[in-house]
């Protein structure tokens, strides 16, 4: 198992375990806890539904910007319905092209929410 371990770590884990001192760790269990607290600050988490419900358009941000944001949060939620991901992006936009559009079509899928976002975006910039 410990040689394993040797061909399965690369990057920073790698690095870590082989620039501690010699001899500091007795058993699994004291490896788990010191890989764990010398790791755990750079786990990305995953989001909630909650957590994309609670994004907002920002006053002074741009559309695409938000958009991007919006984005970058629906991709850390693994399991959301795409209802769940327009309701949630129909709050938080405060375009008011954008707002108009989404009210009048009737959208069902996340990828045609993006692609009416992405034009509006494009449109709203040039």
């Amino acid at each position: 198992m410990a040689n394993y371990l040797l061909t399965a770590l690369d990057g920073p884990a790698w690095s870590w375990l082989f620039n501690l001192p010699p001899n500091p760790i007795r058993s699994w269990a004291e490896l788990k806890d010191q890989f764990i607290a010398n790791f755990q600050g750079t786990f990305e988490h995953l989001g909630t539904k909650n957590h994309l419900h609670q994004l907002n358009q920002g006053k002074d941000e741009s559309l695409q910007d938000f958009i991007w944001r919006f984005g970058d949060g629906h991709n850390t939620i693994s399991d959301i319905s795409d209802e769940s991901v327009i309701i949630a992006f129909k709050r938080g936009i405060k375009d008011i092209d954008l707002v108009t559009k989404l009210d009048t079509r009737n959208i069902q899928m996340v990828k045609e929410l993006f692609e009416l976002a992405d034009n509006s975006a494009k449109r709203v910039e040039s």
